[in-house]
């Protein structure tokens, strides 16, 4: 992906943020790379229906642009002069990072297309599956309007645990890493402050592990579908296996991988 780190790089050595012509270019490269076939089209600008800095519908990509520029400007970071090359290279990391998450969600939808027999694209189906039960609800939301928003209530309030959502904040990010590790040398705070947001994407949304469930345990008890949840055997799975997925863990597992996360801080 060397390819993508020449753009970022140049912008950035240009004190540019990548604009509408690098990231739907990042975009073609990515799409070719990991062979994403349900891509119709990629908007740059803002959209009515969410605030969010992207998403992924219907086999569109949406890189909200004037949100993400927003939302770099009030950023705090630790360097923060406007000619300083770190400054832009951390600025267009994020973009990179915010492309590679929408993306992932595109490779999620196929993998339950497929029908990819692994856990995630299982997990994937499972939430997928409660939200057509609430757009079912939506189109008999005459008749079944209570249950509708109750189940769409419960659906919102699920989103920080959203196995789809930690599958694509961990792909995304790991995947940056690889971009990035050609000039982790020079610009080795970089490289460890996306290797910490990498770790901290896999460890943030877990509680004390004898008082709360595990995220995606927590989740899917939420959706009624603990039931289905169990026909996976957690017993026996690795420790990066069950950290990656959201499952069980102790608490000495938990806090080794906090402790990574300090030794860059």
């Amino acid at each position: 992906m060397e390819n993508i780190l020449d753009i970022t790089y140049n912008y950035s050595k240009q004190c540019r943020i990548l604009d509408k012509n690098a990231i739907l270019l990042i975009c073609q490269i990515l799409i070719e790379k990991y062979s994403i076939d349900n891509i119709n089209n990629i908007h740059t600008g803002n959209t009515k229906q969410h605030n969010y800095l992207g998403s992924y519908k219907n086999k569109e990509v949406f890189i909200c642009l004037p949100r993400i520029y927003s939302f770099i400007k009030n950023r705090n970071f630790d360097n923060n002069c406007k000619d300083n090359l770190n400054y832009y290279l951390e600025s267009n990391m994020q973009i990179l990072q915010i492309i590679l998450h929408e993306l992932e969600h595109a490779i999620q939808r196929a993998k339950i297309k497929a029908n990819n027999n692994d856990i995630e694209t299982y997990l994937f189906k499972l939430e997928y599956d409660y939200q057509v039960d609430i757009w079912n609800g939506y189109l008999n939301s005459i008749k079944n309007y209570i249950n509708h928003r109750k189940k769409l209530k419960i659906y919102k309030l699920c989103y920080l645990i959203s196995f789809k959502e930690r599958m694509a904040q961990i792909n995304s990010y790991n995947k940056l890493l690889k971009i990035i590790e050609p000039i982790k040398d020079e610009f080795e705070e970089l490289y460890y402050l996306h290797e910490d947001y990498y770790l901290v994407s896999k460890v943030y949304t877990y509680g004390p592990p004898d008082e709360y469930p595990a995220p995606t345990v927590l989740l899917f008890q939420t959706l009624d579908k603990l039931e289905e949840l169990n026909k996976i055997d957690r017993n026996n799975m690795p420790y990066e296996d069950r950290l990656n997925y959201g499952f069980e863990l102790t608490i000495e597992e938990l806090n080794r991988t906090k402790e990574l996360i300090k030794k860059h801080t």
